[in-house]
Order: structure tokens, then C-alpha cells, then sequence
């Protein structure tokens, strides 16, 4: 039976059913029941078998989903990592925000915080016109919302305000975020921070613009080019030449070459831009000028400049044309009001110097004649007058000189306890005259030797103490002070003063005073003399040694005029310390300040001192010229018997009555004068003995001189003059005159006046050189400008003296012709009529080198050595120098031979190689007038002098250092 059947029935039974027991119908039936039951036993095997089938796919599937899931949940974490990555990089990196479809801020992020300034809180509930800036275009935000509007995607710049006010600027892309029905749920901004991108725009732009600006605005016409032409040109371009356009330009035109007007001294006009240009670029140093006409038919000059400059991979020329048209003619109108002005200045120079010839020639020789006693005193009068005048005269020829930038420093070796010592201590008469204290103080502490423009710096104190004595009143006091303010190894500051008691000056007229021909008062040149240029030179002089004169002064108590100068120290040996032969000096004792100062001062000269008492010094066996230092007026008497060159510093007045009365040569009665006078008492005593006259030796010369001259006096004077060398000249009366007597009669030296009627000197020189006579000629002139020499030597000419003539300088030019004829009897045979001479000596020597180089030497009181070194430099550049004049000759270039000329002028005038410098000064001031002339003539000369130098350099240097 079946088993839930079975198990049915017991339940139902509570015991176990026998169906034996039953009908058959109840038999029948349960059978029936039982094969049900066995039915749904299958089908209930079949439906869990089914079941079982079934689950197992659901399981498998399940599984299958889990381990999908799962894959699932790892892209999600990682896109989730991803995203948050993506979110970080954009809140760093830009402003994002959401608003809902009023407009109204839902979220910020901390990029948008930290930028706007406005905390979260302030920000989130507000519409985004919060950090709207006022001036935002209107138009910007009616586009972004219209588009917003459309759930299109909005894309922008937008200019924002920060809470605190100041500007910055976004990029926003705005999308709207919208549901399945098509509504605006939110709206997304992402805002990229432009503000610094903006910025440089900005910048860029007004950068452009300014450029731009200055490129149309230049006064001058610029223009660039590339190998195609003209590629843009600035208004003035336009405006100037007439052109509307640059196309119109190149529809006429391929180069702008082709507008130049051809003419002498000015770029030519070529269709070949190379040409041009190349002109320029191999010359950049020279001043290039075009000449083009304006729109108005009318010549322009301009000056051309051109930079070559790379861009983008293409080589552009930058071009400039400046407008120097009213520039040139004014140049051309001051160089024709400056040659007047020289030219009145020579004339007023000849008119003055003429007659002033006579006077003071006249005066020199009447001085030498038996006279009485007030006839000397009259003769020193008018001495005196006249070299007032002649102060006058040179006070405006310096100014002249100033003026036009002609005038040049000759930094010399100075000694300031000597040089400007003595050339000061003249003023003690003048002061004494008026009984006023002349008192000349220099710094111990200053090098024993500076180098200097010497004659400039006694040029300025001689003004300054002239003007001291002249305001200062009677008892009043003047003092020249010198000194050291600092050192270096070569260079050493002084400062120069003049102090004084005088008048003193008002404040307001002090600046007026150094102003040309202006005084402190109208009434000073009535009341004291003097042209007002004292002054005015002496601040130009100061300025064109880098330095500046100033004044301090007080009206009713005095005045103190004062500047500085670094001056190189020299590598001299000290002066002083070489010419001491009797060593050492002597100090004694003393318990003041003074005592030391002493020592220190001449230990600062490097001389051997010894210190010691009055008692021990009269017992001590010492050189009766053994220099001995007391400061005690009691103690000389005794000194007097053991030393012969004693120096008393004593200021008691006691030792003033000492004085006059035992005519001590060197007292010091006022200590500020000490150093100097220091200085000068030890080196006079042991130059005693040494010390040579200035006296002109005149001797028989038996030349033959020819005398042009129109002035009778100057006629007479030279007679004179020349009688005293046994000469007798002739004269001629014009410069046609000379030339006729230089024709017929063979003269050793001719003299020749400059300005004479009918034939001027400079045109009878011509006439005589053209006829080829090569007597030496001598300018005889009253013209003392600068570069009258020069110009002379140039025109033929062979030497220069000015008038009033100086005995002196008369003297060297008698006896160096004298010598020349002498040469010239022994080595030259003279032809028939002066047409040709057979030159048996060399034109140069290897002496006559030796000897101007001795001679610089000496004057400049520098070793051979040191000469030697400036020789050298000299021929170091020489060489170079003279190439270069040769082509500048060859090419007609006046500016280069100026620049040359000047140059070698300067180191030869310093190394005494005269002939070298003429020839320069010639070149230099000939080229610098402009004047036509053949100047190959003095360029080969000077380059055949040069190359014999350079030939026996070492020879000469050799000889010099023997």
C-alpha cells in the first residue's frame, strides 16, 4: 500500500488499517485512492526532479549574478575613485557651482570659496549676481540666460567682483541638468580662473597700443624692411613723403632708395637696396644723410640710421630718418656767426697785440738804458700797465678758446710746495703794497709730486687772489690753502681755496658772478678794474677739469672761493729727498704741537731727521751747512756760529724784530705757512750754488733776414731787436714786396707779418712756395687764437712767433736757423737761382728723436723710462693712426682726418716730436675748417716721419735710456 496512504489511514484509524477486513468496494475504492496516490507520487518525483533541475539553474544563475555583482561593485568602487579623482582635479583646478532654475546657489565648491572671498554660507540661498562686478556688460548675461533658457549649453567671460572688491575674471560653461519630462531640474557652472591670462592680455594690448602710439608719433620717419622691401612705415612716413598708403609706396616705388636726391656728401639713389644699405652697415660709426624731397617739392636732410635684427627666422632691417634740415642750417649759420666770431677775435687780437708790440718792446729796451731813478719807476708803470692789458687780451682769447671747446689740458708733473708755491708767492708784494697778510698754507700730507694742467690751476688762483687783494682793505687778510681731503694709490683729492676779509659778495649776486662780464656790482669795474671773465674762465677751467668752483661769502666780512680735483699721483721720486746733501736735519727740542707737526712733515718728504737739545747741538760737531730747525728766536745768535742755513719758526714779535734785523732768510712767523715754506727753505738751501739765471745769451748770427711788416713801429722795434745779434735786416712793405725781395735776393729766415695790404702773409708764402723757394718763413703775427700756429705751419709756412714778440722765443728761433744755415753751408750744394738743392744729410736723425724725447723728459719731469713707456704707447697706436689718415686723405673724409690728426697732436705736443705735431696741427685744423687743400702733402710727410720711427724705434729708445 502506498505509504501516505498508509500513514493517512492509521491516523485516521489511530491503529494499523487492514484492508482485509473490508468490502470490496471499499477495497475497489482505496485501490482506486492508492493508484492516485501512486500518480501523484510520481508526479511528484517528476515535478521535484523538475524542481531539483530548476534549482540548480537558479542556483548556477544566482552564482552568476553574485560573481557579476560583485565584478559590478569593483568597476563601481574604482569609477567611484575615478570620479572622486575627476571631482578633486576639477574643485582644484576650477570654480564649480550648482544653482537651482531660479538661479539661486545650491553648492559651492572650496575653489569658488576661496576666489570670491564669500564664506559658504554667504554664497549657498544667494543668486549668483553676488559676485557679479557692476560693470559687467548686460549684453554678456542676457546671452547666457536666453541660450539657459533654450537647455542649450552656455560658454563664456565673465567678469566677477571679490567680496573685498578687486576684479577677476572666468570662463564659465553652464549646463542646464533637465528630467525625463525635458524640465530644468538645476543648472551646473564650471568657471576656469582667467584673471592673469586676462591680465597679460591687457598688458599685451596696451603694450601694442603704446607701441604703436610711439611708432606714429616719432618725429622721426621709421620704417621696416625685409628682402621683398618696405613691409609697414609709421605716419610720419606717410605725412613727409606724400604717400596715402604703403600700397600706393610700393605701387610706385620697389626701394625707398629711390626717392634720395643725388648730391655730394649724401647717400646716392640706387634701385640696388644692397647698395644703400651696405653703405650704412659697413660704416656705422660715420654720420650717413640723405636728402629726399617732402610733399611740398621741397629738399629734407636726414640722417639715416639702420639695425639689423632678427625675427622669426628672417633677417628685418628697422630703419629711422631724422628730419636735421633746420638742425643743418642752423649748424651751417653757427659755424658762419663762429668763424666771424674768430675772426673778430683775431683782429681784435692783431689790433690790440700791434701797437701793444711796440710798447712793450720799446719798454724792455728803455729798461736796459741808462735811466734815472724816477725814470725807472715810469718805465715800471707802464710795464705794469701793460701787462694788465695783456692779462685782459688772454682772459678773452681764453674765453673764446672756452667757448667754442677748443681749449685742451696739459696734465704735466706739478710740484704744489714749488711750482704753485712760487708762482703764488708774487702776489706778496701786491699784498704787502696794500698791507694786507698774504698767507700761503699747503698741506704737508699732499704727494710731493701730482700731475696736473699746471698753467690752468695758477691760471685759476691768480684770478682769485688778484680779486682777494683787490676787495680786501687795508689789514685785511688773503690765504691760499691747498689740501689733501683723500689718496688712493695713483689718485689723490685736493682741495684749493682762496680765503680773504674783503667786501664780501651779497648772496643774490653770487651766482651771477661767474657768469661772462657780469660782476658782484655795476660799479666794480669803475671802482676795482677788470673785464667780469676772471671768474667765468676760471668756473669753465674748473668744469673742463671735472671739477666745480664754488663760492661761501659773507657781505662786510670776506669770501672764500674754493674747488676740488683728483689728481694722479706721479711715480717721481721725491724732489726733495734726492737734492738733501746734507743730511740729516737737525730738529730742536720743543714741548709744543708745533714740534711734532714739524717732524711729521719732513719725515712725510722722506728726510733723515734727528731730534735733539740746544745744549747738545753746540757741542756736537756738525756740518757748517747742516739745516737746523729752532723754535726758539733766543737760541739763533748762538746757531749762527755752528750752521749757516738755519730756520726759525718762532711767531713772537720778538723774533719778527730778529728778523729785520739779522736778515734771516727763512723765518716762519705764522705756522700755517709752515709746510709749504718747510718745503721750500730745505730745498732752496741745498740748491744754493746750483741755481742758474734766465738770462738770454745773444751772440754775432750774421743771418740774412728779410722783414715783412706795414706797421713802422713793429719795423723799428725788430731793428732793434735784431741789432743786438749784430742782424741787419731788410724790410719789405707788403706781402708782394716780400715776394719780389725773396725772388731776387737769397734771405737765411723771413719774417712775415700776416695781415699787410695788397698781399696778405699767408698769400705771399703761397706765391713764394709756389716758385719753389723753400726759405724758412716766419709768421710774425699779433694773431694768438687757438690753432693759429697750426694753421700757419699749414700754409707754408715755417715756424710762428706772436706778437708782443718775447726776447726769448726770439732768441731760440735766431739760433736754431742759425744752426740750420750752418747744416746747410756744409751739406748741401746750393744750384743756380734756389730751383733745386742736392741733400747730402738725412732729413731725419736718430738724435733728433733722442733729443725731443730728453727734452719732454725734462719737462715733464719724468724718468727715461717712463718716457720710454709713452714713446712706445705712441708708436703702439702710431702706425694704426697714420693707416688710417691715408685712407681718410684718399677718401676725402674731412671728419676721420680731423679725428686722427687730433689724436697723434695730443701724445706728440706731450713727447716734444714738433715736427709730428705741426704736421697734425695742419691736418687737424685745416679739416676741421674745411678747407680745400692737398692733403696727401702732409699726410705722406707725416706717415714718412712716422715709418723712420717705428724703423729706429729701438735706437732711439736705446740712446734715451743711456
Amino acid at each position: 500500500m502506498n505509504r501516505l496512504l498508509k500513514r493517512q489511514l492509521k491516523q485516521a484509524y489511530r491503529k494499523e488499517f487492514d484492508c482485509d477486513g473490508l468490502d470490496e468496494m471499499t477495497k475497489k475504492f482505496i485501490s482506486r485512492v492508492e493508484d492516485a496516490y501512486t500518480e501523484l507520487d510520481k508526479e511528484k518525483t517528476s515535478l521535484e526532479h523538475t524542481i531539483q533541475m530548476n534549482s540548480d539553474e537558479l542556483t548556477e544563475a544566482y552564482e552568476t549574478i553574485e560573481k557579476h555583482n560583485l565584478t559590478l561593485k569593483d568597476e563601481i568602487v574604482e569609477k567611484k575613485l575615478v570620479f572622486e579623482q575627476y571631482l578633486q582635479a576639477i574643485d582644484s583646478s576650477y570654480l564649480v557651482s550648482k544653482s537651482d532654475n531660479r538661479g539661486v546657489i545650491t553648492y559651492v565648491n572650496d575653489s569658488f570659496v576661496e576666489i570670491s572671498g564669500f564664506t559658504r554660507e554667504e554664497l549657498i540661498g544667494s543668486p549668483h549676481n553676488i559676485v557679479r562686478h557692476p560693470k559687467s556688460d548686460s549684453s554678456i548675461f542676457k546671452d547666457l540666460w536666453d541660450t539657459l533658457k533654450e537647455n542649450k549649453i552656455w560658454r563664456g567671460q565673465i567678469r566677477n567682483r571679490t567680496k573685498l572688491g578687486e576684479d577677476y575674471y572666468v570662463y564659465a560653461t553652464i549646463f542646464p541638468l533637465l528630467d525625463n519630462s525635458g524640465n530644468v531640474l538645476e543648472y551646473i557652472a564650471v568657471r576656469n580662473d582667467i584673471t592673469l591670462r586676462v591680465e597679460a592680455e591687457r598688458k599685451l594690448k596696451k603694450e601694442r597700443k603704446y607701441n604703436q602710439m610711439l611708432f606714429n608719433d616719432q618725429e622721426n620717419i621709421v620704417f621696416t624692411a625685409n628682402k621683398q622691401g618696405l613691409v609697414e612705415a609709421n605716419q610720419k612716413f606717410f605725412e613727409t613723403l606724400g604717400f596715402n598708403s604703403m600700397e600706393e609706396f610700393k605701387r610706385k616705388h620697389e626701394c625707398i632708395c629711390e626717392l634720395f636726391i643725388e648730391k655730394e656728401g649724401y647717400l646716392e639713389s640706387t634701385t640696388d637696396e644692397k647698395h644703400w644699405t651696405e653703405a650704412i652697415f659697413s660704416s656705422p660709426d660715420k654720420q650717413h644723410k640723405v636728402l629726399i624731397n617732402d610733399t611740398e617739392d621741397i629738399e629734407r636732410i636726414f640722417t639715416v640710421n639702420l639695425k639689423l635684427v632678427e625675427f622669426d627666422d628672417e633677417r628685418i632691417v628697422i630703419g629711422s630718418f631724422t628730419d636735421i634740415t633746420e638742425l643743418e642750417q642752423s649748424r651751417i649759420m653757427a659755424e658762419a656767426s663762429e668763424k666771424a666770431k674768430s675772426e673778430f677775435m683775431a683782429n681784435m687780437s692783431h689790433e690790440i697785440r700791434t701797437p701793444m708790440n711796440g710798447i712793450v718792446g720799446f719798454t724792455n729796451l728803455l729798461s736796459k738804458s741808462d735811466l734815472t731813478p724816477k725814470q725807472k719807476q715810469f718805465t715800471q708803470y707802464i710795464q705794469g700797465s701793460t701787462s694788465i692789458l695783456l692779462q685782459i687780451v688772454n682772459d678773452i682769447l681764453d674765453f673764446s678758446k672756452i667757448e667754442s671747446g677748443h681749449l685742451e689740458l696739459d696734465l704735466i708733473e706739478t710740484n704744489p710746495f714749488v711750482d704753485l708755491k712760487n708762482a703764488m708767492h708774487v702776489f706778496k708784494a701786491q699784498a704787502a703794497q696794500k698791507e694786507i697778510s698774504f698767507i700761503i698754507n699747503i698741506d704737508s700730507e699732499i704727494n710731493e709730486y701730482l700731475l696736473m694742467d699746471r698753467l690752468r690751476v695758477i691760471q685759476i688762483l691768480t684770478n682769485l687772489i688778484n680779486n682777494a687783494i683787490k676787495f680786501t682793505p687795508t689789514n685785511g687778510t688773503v690765504e691760499l690753502c691747498l689740501k689733501s681731503l683723500s689718496k688712493t694709490k695713483d689718485k689723490e683729492k685736493i682741495s684749493f681755496s682762496v680765503v680773504d676779509t674783503g667786501i664780501g659778495i651779497p648772496k643774490d649776486r653770487q651766482e651771477s658772478i661767474f657768469k661772462a662780464f657780469l660782476q658782484a656790482d655795476n660799479s666794480t669795474t669803475r671802482n676795482f678794474g677788470g673785464t667780469g671773465l676772471g671768474l667765468s674762465i676760471g668756473s669753465s677751467l674748473c668744469e673742463l677739469m671735472g671739477s666745480k668752483l664754488e663760492i661761501e661769502s659773507e657781505e662786510g666780512k670776506g669770501s672764500r672761493f674754493f674747488f676740488e680735483l683728483e689728481l694722479g699721483i706721479s711715480k717721481t721720486s721725491s724732489n726733495l729727498a734726492t737734492r738733501v746733501k746734507y743730511t740729516p736735519i737737525y730738529v730742536l727740542d720743543y714741548d709744543e704741537k708745533i714740534y711734532n707737526n714739524v717732524i711729521s712733515q719732513l719725515r712725510h718728504f722722506k728726510l733723515d731727521v734727528i731730534t735733539c737739545s740746544f745744549e747738545d747741538i753746540l757741542y756736537d760737531e756738525v756740518d757748517e751747512n747742516t739745516i737746523i730747525i729752532s723754535f726758539n728766536h733766543r737760541q739763533y745768535r748762538a746757531l749762527s756760529r755752528i750752521s749757516s742755513k738755519i730756520i726759525l719758526i718762532d711767531e713772537s714779535k720778538a723774533a719778527h724784530k730778529l728778523v729785520d734785523d739779522e736778515n734771516i732768510l727763512y723765518h716762519i712767523g705764522i705756522y700755517d705757512e709752515a709746510p709749504s715754506i718747510l718745503y721750500n727753505a730745505v730745498l732752496d738751501y741745498n740748491l744754493q750754488g746750483e741755481i742758474e739765471t734766465d738770462i738770454v745769451e745773444k751772440e754775432n748770427l750774421s743771418l740774412k733776414i728779410l722783414v715783412a711788416e706795414d706797421y713802422p713801429l713793429n719795423r723799428i722795434l725788430i731793428e732793434e731787436m735784431l741789432a743786438e745779434y749784430d742782424i741787419k735786416p731788410d724790410f719789405a712793405f707788403n706781402g708782394e714786396e716780400a715776394v719780389e725781395r725773396v725772388k731776387s735776393k737769397n734771405y737765411d729766415v723771413v719774417f712775415m707779418d700776416i695781415n699787410m695790404p695788397i698781399m696778405n702773409g699767408t698769400d705771399a708764402t703761397k706765391a713764394i712756395r709756389d716758385a719753389n723757394i723753400d726759405v724758412p718763413i716766419i709768421a710774425l703775427t699779433a694773431n694768438a687764437l687757438e690753432g693759429d700756429r697750426e694753421r700757419y705751419l699749414g700754409q707754408g709756412m715755417n715756424d710762428y712767433i706772436s706778437k708782443p714778440i718775447d726776447p726769448v722765443a726770439l732768441n731760440v728761433l735766431l739760433k736754431k736757423y742759425k744752426a740750420l744755415v750752418g747744416e746747410s753751408e756744409e751739406g748741401e750744394v746750393v744750384m743756380e737761382n734756389n730751383i733745386e738743392k742736392e741733400e747730402v744729410i738725412e732729413e731725419f736723425t736718430v738724435q733728433m728723436f733722442v733729443d725731443s724725447l730728453s727734452e719732454a723728459k725734462d719737462a715733464l719731469q719724468f724718468s727715461a723710462p717712463i718716457i720710454v713707456r709713452l714713446f712706445d704707447s705712441f708708436l703702439t697706436s702710431a702706425v694704426d693712426n697714420v693707416a688710417e689718415l691715408v685712407v681718410a686723405e684718399r677718401e676725402g673724409d674731412l671728419e676721420k682726418l680731423y679725428q686722427k690728426a687730433h689724436v697723434l697732436r695730443g701724445i706728440t705736443m706731450s713727447l716734444k716730436l714738433a715736427s709730428i705735431s705741426e704736421l697734425c696741427g695742419t691736418i687737424e685744423y685745416s679739416a676741421l675748417d674745411k678747407k680745400e687743400m692737398d692733403y696727401a702733402i702732409p699726410v705722406q710727410a707725416l706717415e714718412k716721419e712716422v715709418n723712420y720711427i717705428v724703423a729706429h724705434s729701438k735706437e732711439i729708445t736705446e740712446a734715451l735710456l743711456v
